[in-house]
Order: C-alpha cells, then structure tokens, then sequence
C-alpha cells in the first residue's frame, strides 16, 4: 500500500491553459431536433436499463431529463445502477468507456472544461482540473467537473437531474454541440 507522502497529485491545469482549450462561444441555442431525437432514444434506454434494477423514473417531455425519486437508503444503490447503466449506455453506442484515443480525451477535456465553467458560473463546486497533459497519460480518470459534488456525497438523483439541465456532462451532447475540433 503507498503511503500518501508518496502520491503526487497530477499538476493542475493553469487558468491560461484552461482558456485556451474552452470553446470559442458559449452554446446558447438548443440543440436541433435531430439531436433532441438521438437524446430522447438514449434516454429511453437508460431509463430501461434502469428500471431492469429495480429503479423507477420518469423522462420529462419538455428538456428530456430522467427525474428519480431515490428514498435515502437506497442512493448508494443508486449510484451503483447509474454506473452500470452508464457503462450498458455506452456500450450500445458502440462507444465502450475506457478505450478513447488521445485525440478523443482531449475534446472529452475541453467539453468538460466548459461544464465546469458552466458549474462555476452557476454557484456550484468544482475542483480544480488537472493538466491536459495528465488527463490524457490516465485515459480520463482522473476528473470529471461533477467530482466535487460527488466526493461530497451532494446531491440526490433529483438535485443531479436538475444539474443536468444547466450543466450537461453528457459528452454526446456536448461534442455535437460545442465547436471543439483540434
């Protein structure tokens, strides 16, 4: 087991790298209907492969979300299923997590870098990123923008649903949305 004077944290990403990787516009228009339609089948999967555990929800007609109701002593759970059908929901788009390539890490960082701001600028927690360069060497594990709120143990379903539609960390929506090409 390392001990924790042994870990060194990746270096954090300066403000002035951050801006440079940022989109060059905010994204204020909705998205087309063409996309709206790719969201509403991924949500239904989702919201299938969810109820297959055991979790019941609900996808709202207007912003397309999934809003759960959790009871406390099942978020634990919660969390688990979202994990899985995470992993199922990618896996269908024929896009498995953990194989991207270096190219595709940095617009997954850059689309995250413009959730985090999205974050900030709405009031919410966020750590600091870390460099472009260590994000990539960990094939994207090392931080996502909803971290702090997560290590926090914030939030409930609901609370994530609503974040969802201010800050969206979906990165299908996010790369067909931002202009983000090298």
């Amino acid at each position: 087991m390392t001990s924790p004077e042994t870990i060194t944290p990746p270096p954090a990403a300066s403000p002035d790298e951050i801006a440079t990787l940022l989109p060059p516009t905010p994204v204020t228009t909705a998205p087309s209907g063409a996309v709206r339609a790719s969201v509403l089948e991924r949500q239904e999967f989702v919201l299938e492969c969810f109820r297959r555990y055991g979790f019941e929800g609900e996808i709202d007609p207007m912003d397309l979300s999934i809003g759960f109701e959790t009871p406390p002593e099942q978020q634990e759970r919660f969390w688990e299923v979202n994990q899985l059908c995470l992993q199922e929901e990618f896996e269908w788009l024929g896009y498995p997590l953990g194989k991207n390539s270096p190219e595709e890490l940095r617009r997954h960082y850059r689309a995250y870098l413009y959730v985090r701001e999205c974050m900030i600028a709405e009031g919410y927690p966020v750590d600091d990123p870390p460099s472009l360069e260590a994000y990539v060497e960990s094939g994207g594990e090392i931080w996502h923008p909803y971290d702090a709120l997560m290590q926090g143990g914030e939030g409930s379903p609901t609370f994530f649903t609503k974040l969802e539609q201010i800050c969206p960390q979906d990165l299908f929506y996010l790369l067909q949305v931002l202009d983000l090409d090298d």
